[in-house]
């Protein structure tokens, strides 16, 4: 459906399509063991492994390998053409499934193209950063890389019993390298924003990135209807997303990052309300190929009456209905956003061989010179 939007708003000819191959077996390796990878190629329809997470919201399927290895190879392309300096802001909608262990699937997915893109990106340069703007904790990419120089940030919904249960408060001190911004539930732009770029303006004034991965998930929507955000009523009544997240807080979050002229790769991730994760991934798209696009939807689109009933581009808002997050939740988040540039700040300034050459474990003798007095 994001396809066909963005071809009928005729944004494919501002852009350069890339053919895709099957990601190898030696890059796939990058994010994942040996034996789950054999367990995703000896994967059947019905035929549940728990031990590898074949089962539940990752059902085993036939051919599973092969498309794992499609969706990373959309991914590793993406970050080969980064790396080549070919473009400098590359478009993965494919791409984003944050949730894949190194030896287990979880969480609608199989494999964790973005840790591949991520690795690949690291035969270049150690400092990448990569932002999550899920609705959902990126617990699996911060896992992989937290004993590494790469930065993580999420910033996402946390509450007790929410998916993944991870990158709550409790978690905040355990990477140096890794800053989480959990938010409550009804949660509007303004905080979500100003959070989010707070912690994006002290990464690019303190960690100065090379690389930026940006997973773009289009669940914190505020017409998002993921099935695990809503309560049983037996009313009727009508039950509020965790998240209120305009279109535009999203394009502000891109924008922003296009403005530091970093090289940038966008991926997209969860969206259970696929017109809705459309229309925002085409707005990204337009944003990205720096052109405006009508609000109207093309009538010819192919999935143009599944919009129905609203056929604009620009979905309303509901300000109204957002709440701020509280005065000491908020001073919590930005004084854990504080320690750790800190510590990353502390890091540089220890591996730094200007500061070994400052402090010399020896002093050594003064040499006198031949004009002096013996």
């Amino acid at each position: 459906m994001t396809y066909s939007l963005i071809k009928s708003y005729g944004l494919l000819n501002r852009l350069d399509i890339h053919r895709v191959d099957l990601c190898p077996a030696n890059a796939m390796s990058l994010a994942h063991s040996p034996h789950y990878l054999l367990a995703l190629q000896k994967s059947k329809d019905e035929k549940f492994d728990e031990e590898f997470g074949l089962a539940y919201d990752c059902p085993p399927r036939n051919d599973l390998l092969e498309r794992a290895s499609l969706i990373a190879g959309t991914s590793l392309t993406a970050a080969r053409l980064l790396i080549e300096k070919k473009r400098k802001i590359v478009l993965n909608w494919c791409g984003g499934w944050h949730h894949a262990f190194e030896k287990k699937a979880t969480g609608f997915c199989y494999v964790n193209d973005i840790v591949i893109a991520i690795k690949t990106l690291q035969t270049f340069s150690k400092k990448i950063l990569y932002i999550d703007l899920d609705l959902h904790h990126g617990d699996a990419v911060e896992t992989y890389f937290k004993s590494s120089e790469v930065l993580t940030i999420s910033v996402h919904h946390y509450a007790v019993g929410f998916f993944p249960g991870t990158g709550g408060p409790n978690d905040t001190n355990k990477a140096t390298f890794a800053v989480n911004i959990p938010l409550p539930e009804q949660v509007g732009d303004d905080d979500w924003v100003s959070l989010t770029k707070y912690s994006l303006k002290k990464a690019f004034s303190v960690y100065n990135p090379d690389f930026v991965v940006c997973q773009a998930g289009g669940d914190a929507l505020f017409n998002d209807p993921h099935k695990s955000l809503r309560c049983v009523n037996p009313f009727n009544a009508p039950v509020l997303t965790h998240c209120r997240i305009t279109q535009q807080g999203y394009l502000d979050i891109i924008q922003y990052l296009i403005s530091t002229s970093c090289p940038l790769l966008i991926l997209g991730g969860g969206g259970y309300n696929v017109p809705a994760t459309a229309k925002l991934w085409t707005r990204i798209t337009a944003l990205c190929s720096y052109i405006k696009i009508p609000d109207e939807l093309p009538d010819e689109d192919e999935f143009y009456l599944e919009y129905f009933p609203d056929t604009s581009l620009k979905e309303s808002t509901t300000a109204d209905t957002a709440k701020k997050v509280c005065v000491e939740d908020y001073a919590a988040i930005t004084k854990h956003i504080d320690e750790v540039f800190e510590n990353i700040t502390r890091f540089y300034k220890e591996k730094s061989p200007l500061k070994r050459l400052a402090k010399p474990a020896f002093r050594a003798k003064r040499r006198k010179l031949c004009f002096e007095n013996e």
